[in-house]
């Protein structure tokens, strides 16, 4: 397993000072403001704090994604690939990974979130579950991402640290709990069953079914 070493965290924290800035300053704006400060403002006030907080680091990783690209496949140690993937891992670890896993983000609202971290969504497509990476992730339109799915584009295996991209197509179901793994592509009209596992570079054709652990064709739908 690679190690984020000291200088990709500081460089980290050197972006984290513009969020942090940002929602310190609406604060005690908002603060100044002539206003009854009951609990409920103040409570309101740290919350609309929070979220600015939230949209200032949307904001900054998707601008350091933009300039500083992580290529796709395997990263080298000590590559230029590795440190950029490790300010953007944390990101992950410290905002964006706790702020989906605790499921506070209403479904309707994750694709624009997901949107603004660089994934690729079709209109009317929903999110339930959980995508990593997703600059590496594209999905079709009206498309379903079940409760507790995950869709994992990069691959750590011992040493090994590569992304390979995940494009999955229009009206496509991946039901819950299952498990889409780096180099997956899921055509159109297709169903991923439940808890089932796709495994990495697991090409999947248009209007099938594909169920179980690892997953496997079951039939065609139409």
């Amino acid at each position: 397993m690679r190690v984020i070493g000291f200088f990709p965290i500081f460089c980290f924290g050197i972006l984290l000072l513009f969020p942090s800035s940002l929602a310190w300053f609406f604060y005690k704006f908002a603060e100044s403001l002539p206003l009854e400060k009951t609990f409920v403002i103040n409570l309101l006030l740290v919350g609309v704090a929070l979220a600015v907080f939230v949209l200032g680091m949307l904001f900054i990783h998707r601008l350091f994604l933009i300039f500083f690209k992580i290529p796709e496949g395997d990263l080298k140690k000590g590559s230029r690939g590795e440190f950029f993937w490790s300010i953007s891992t944390l990101f992950w670890l410290f905002c964006f990974h706790l702020f989906f896993q605790s499921h506070l983000l209403p479904v309707p609202m994750r694709a624009f979130f997901y949107r603004m971290l660089g994934c690729r969504i079709g209109k009317n497509t929903f999110f339930s579950g959980i995508v990593l990476d997703p600059h590496f992730v594209s999905l079709g339109s009206r498309s379903l991402v079940g409760m507790h799915a995950v869709i994992i584009p990069h691959i750590i295996e011992g040493d090994r640290l590569a992304h390979f991209r995940i494009e999955v197509g229009d009206d496509v179901t991946i039901g819950a709990d299952s498990i889409i793994l780096a180099g997956v592509k899921i055509g159109s009209g297709s169903i991923v069953g439940a808890k089932s596992l796709v495994s990495k570079d697991t090409i999947i054709g248009n209007n099938e079914l594909w169920m179980g652990t690892p997953a496997r064709f079951v039939k065609l739908l139409r």
